[in-house]
């Protein structure tokens, strides 16, 4: 990427940012770590708290408590039930490009909850 002109890299896997310190020391360009950035964002934007939802591994894996912590940001997931349907919907449909209205509407009552 460096030798066609980019300035930075992203990748938008957050799940993925879990092996983030194993690779950055050896680009050749500047990575954005995306929980920092939602975590800067956020702060810049005077949140406390915020809700993380995703795939198990990103729910209750370390990438966003880890940056929300130097913010001084807390957050909440939700309880084991609702990440387990969260991460079925995700592998089971999104990846296979399938969007069921009743899965969006799930995903807004969990996000209304967390609120």
């Amino acid at each position: 990427m460096a030798s066609i002109g980019a300035d930075f890299a992203v990748c938008p896997d957050s799940t993925i940012h879990e092996g983030f310190d194993l690779v950055i020391e050896k680009s050749p360009l500047p990575w954005l770590h995306i929980a920092e950035e939602v975590a800067k964002k956020a702060k810049q934007s005077g949140y406390k708290k915020l809700a993380i939802t995703g795939t198990k591994y990103l729910m209750e894996g370390p990438v966003y408590p880890t940056a929300l912590k130097r913010f001084s940001i807390m957050f909440e997931i939700p309880v084991k039930p609702i990440r387990e349907k969260i991460d079925k919907i995700i592998f089971k449909e999104f990846v296979n490009g399938i969007f069921y209205e009743k899965s969006r509407l799930y995903f807004n009552e969990v996000i209304k909850e967390l609120k």
